[in-house]
């Protein structure tokens, strides 16, 4: 053995991931008017409790997992958790919804600020 050489790096064993070998098709546009049709805070016509919401500028909220369940049974069975968040993303940004985090990472809530324009 020789001092000073550089030791080699540690190998680690090949790891099998089960992954999708063929690309799902799901109309996106349709799961995105499912979950905002879901959404407690969608857009509707103004009555008279939306513009005391409005003006109190209370925030609504729901969780994402209440979503997807909620919505789940209205959509393909095909429509994995990952499309809902990216829909739920792509609405986040549409709508002007706010996405919270917990501590422990298992789940997040979806707000909304009627003050905040969409």
């Amino acid at each position: 053995v020789v001092s000073g050489l550089i030791q080699p790096d540690r190998i680690v064993d090949k790891v099998d991931i089960q992954y999708e070998r063929f690309a799902k098709r799901v109309d996106v546009k349709k799961l995105k008017e499912s979950i905002w049709g879901t959404l407690p805070f969608q857009d509707a016509a103004m009555d008279d409790l939306t513009r005391a919401t409005n003006d109190l500028a209370i925030q609504s909220k729901v969780s994402f997992e209440e979503l997807v369940q909620d919505v789940a049974p209205k959509v393909p069975p095909n429509v994995t958790v990952s499309f809902y968040f990216i829909c739920m993303l792509h609405l986040a940004n549409d709508k002007g919804l706010e996405l919270v985090g917990q501590d422990d990472m298992r789940d997040f809530q979806i707000l909304h600020d009627p003050s905040v324009p969409r």
